[in-house]
């Protein structure tokens, strides 16, 4: 009898344990609604009575940080939440420098969640400050279904399609859309770049998203223009036009240039398109060549290619350009893709390497630098460039004439063109491209022109009814309207107060102590900028509400500016700028540069109240680790 009992109880036992085995699933490659980053990818997807774990991977470029957040949580379709127990791989709430193969693997271990719970979000801290989030993996192997709404009619692609002429005439584009599977706690905004305007950097328009994922906008143009519509971390192009209006439905949940993809290819394309040019977009979005890039993808390959320049001279790496757009070129001429695309594609191949060519002195610059080791010799750097001469022959440019297509109206439908004519105008290229093409006149050079105008308003500096004339008519509007809203700008800047410190009698050497003397016993963010300095302004104007936080808890922000910075110039930016602001001697600059920041600005110092210089940071690395330094320097020697 008893016997019998101990087989039962060893029944039980296993009943038990098989039980607990069959509770284990297994989701490879899980699918899930929307992420707002392309660096983490979750590939493998345990769950099992004691743990859920997601297997993770980052693709980020070499030597750059990372981190995952110790209280990194998941959130489940009901509204459970479960905070990270464990990251095996990598150290929690650590940063993590990218090795030379840009990916790191690693394991993300929570609790185990509900056993009918059928999606998670992922969430790596505050996603207002920049976090990563995944949205509704989900916990089954069955895929999510995309569905288009009913009203919305998708492009078929016509492969005979051509370009149609391009106008120039001043009016509004109407740009319209959706976001599939958008729900709450996802981002409203949906950020749109508009190609081949005024702009070297041009500023991204923000659309707002309602409830049900619908957003729309109308955009001021001058002709038609290529746009990147970019929603967390989905960029889809599109073309925009006066009068016309463009449509795109945005899919998330797209699985497409994602290395963990697997086989998850019903999750459709990132977007579908309607309307102005939705034949033209769609194709663009599903053929893309490697046609402008020479497969520099990481640290080492980039580190290989300047080492490459570094056995060429001006003319052997003109040939080694030439050489390489013709094969490209060939390649182009084989894709089966529409005569419409195909001359869009040539217009940016023969931008891409007309540049290239233009810009082989500073390449050349660069390399020798590099393969020397001087980039932290700012000494040896100006050595350099005092005593180098390449003594070009003057007909070094001449075979700019080979690529007509870059002064053609069609060039404004390539994104970069805009980057490219400002680049030109700023570096006094007119000359030279005028002799190769055999004329300064054409869209490149009435583009270059404008931009030139363009960067005096954006630089506070109002131009005159006149200049504006002298403009082509389909650009005067827009450049009118820029300089009015510039010049009440400085109106309203007039009234405005802010703190100015004088400095100027201040020795070279002492001008750091006196800057801290001031604001001893406060943390300290001391900020060296200027006001033509991009990433500068950028990083500034993403750090606004960060600051205005922060600067409420007693953290002061200190703005160290030089007298390249115009001082009119200066003056109308820090008016929107809050903090206290110097701007120092020629001399002083140059002293300061070179002691504290010879790599550059923007260059930041993080300094506590006792006064110490608790880090140095050259560059802006986006607003969450920023914000994060911030709070521990604030919350420091209290």
């Amino acid at each position: 009898m008893k016997a019998i009992q101990w087989i039962g109880i060893v029944f039980a036992v296993l009943a038990i344990l098989s039980g607990c085995t069959n509770n284990r699933r297994v989701i490879e490659n899980p699918t899930y609604v929307a992420q707002n980053t392309t660096a983490l990818e979750i590939n493998k997807v345990e769950l099992n009575d004691t743990a859920t774990v997601l297997y993770a991977e980052v693709y980020q470029p070499p030597k750059s940080k990372m981190r995952i957040d110790s209280l990194s949580s998941l959130t489940d379709n009901q509204g459970k939440e479960y905070t990270i127990r464990t990251i095996e791989g990598i150290t929690s709430g650590q940063q993590y420098i990218m090795s030379d193969s840009g990916k790191v693997a690693f394991k993300m271990i929570f609790p185990p969640v509900a056993s009918n719970a059928v999606s998670v979000d992922f969430s790596n801290g505050d996603v207002n400050a920049g976090a990563w989030n995944i949205y509704d993996i989900q916990l089954t192997n069955r895929p999510l279904k995309v569905s288009l709404p009913k009203y919305f009619k998708e492009a078929v692609i016509d492969k005979n399609a051509v370009l149609p002429p391009v106008e120039f005439k001043a009016g509004k584009a109407h740009l319209e859309g959706q976001i599939l599977n958008y729900r709450r706690g996802m981002s409203e905004k949906v950020f749109v770049t508009v190609g081949s305007s005024f702009e070297y950097s041009p500023a991204s328009i923000v659309l707002l998203a309602d409830s049900t994922g619908k957003f729309s906008g109308d955009i001021d143009v001058f002709s038609v223009h290529p746009v990147l519509v970019y929603w967390m971390n989905n960029g889809n192009r599109c073309f925009i036009a006066p009068g016309e209006t463009t449509s795109l439905i945005i899919n998330p949940s797209s699985r497409k240039g994602l290395h963990s993809a697997g086989d998850n290819s019903s999750m459709g394309e990132p977007a579908y398109y309607e309307g102005y040019l939705a034949s033209l977009s769609t194709e663009f979005n599903q053929i893309n060549p490697d046609l402008y890039s020479r497969n520099i993808d990481s640290n080492e390959s980039y580190l290989s290619y300047l080492q490459l320049l570094g056995t060429k001279t001006p003319e052997t790496l003109k040939t080694f350009y030439l050489d390489e757009y013709q094969t490209k070129k060939a390649v182009l001429d084989t894709l089966n893709v529409s005569p419409a695309c195909k001359q869009i594609m040539r217009c940016s191949l023969d931008l891409f390497y007309a540049a290239n060519i233009t810009w082989i002195t500073y390449a050349l610059d660069e390399a020798y630098i590099f393969n020397h080791q001087l980039e932290n010799d700012q000494k040896a750097i100006d050595q350099y460039y005092a005593t180098r001469k390449f003594n070009l022959p003057d007909d070094f440019y001449n075979v700019l004439k080979d690529f007509p297509l870059i002064n053609s109206p069609q060039i404004l439908y390539v994104q970069e063109t805009s980057g490219c004519a400002n680049q030109w105008q700023a570096k006094n290229m007119q000359p030279v491209l005028s002799k190769a093409l055999g004329t300064d006149q054409g869209t490149l050079f009435d583009m270059m022109k404008v931009a030139g105008i363009y960067n005096d308003i954006q630089n506070f500096n109002p131009v005159s009814e006149a200049q504006i004339k002298q403009l082509p008519v389909a650009y005067q509007e827009l450049i009118s309207k820029k300089n009015n809203e510039l010049l009440q700008q400085i109106e309203i800047n007039k009234k405005k107060t802010f703190t100015e410190n004088d400095i100027t009698k201040v020795a070279n050497e002492d001008v750091l102590p006196f800057i801290l003397s001031k604001f001893r016993g406060k943390p300290i963010l001391l900020d060296f900028w200027a006001t033509w300095c991009g990433p500068c302004r950028m990083a500034n104007e993403d750090l606004k509400s960060v600051k205005a936080e922060l600067a409420k808890k007693g953290m002061v922000f200190v703005y160290v500016a030089g007298e390249n910075s115009p001082l009119e110039v200066w003056k109308n930016m820090i008016a929107d700028l809050h903090g206290e602001h110097f701007r120092l001697t020629a001399k002083q600059w140059d002293y300061i540069t070179m002691t504290f920041c010879p790599e550059g600005i923007p260059t930041y110092f993080f300094i506590d109240r006792e006064g110490n210089i608790r880090e140095k940071q050259v560059g802006y690395d986006g607003l969450a680790p920023m914000k994060e330094k911030l709070l521990h320097l604030l919350n420091s020697n209290k």
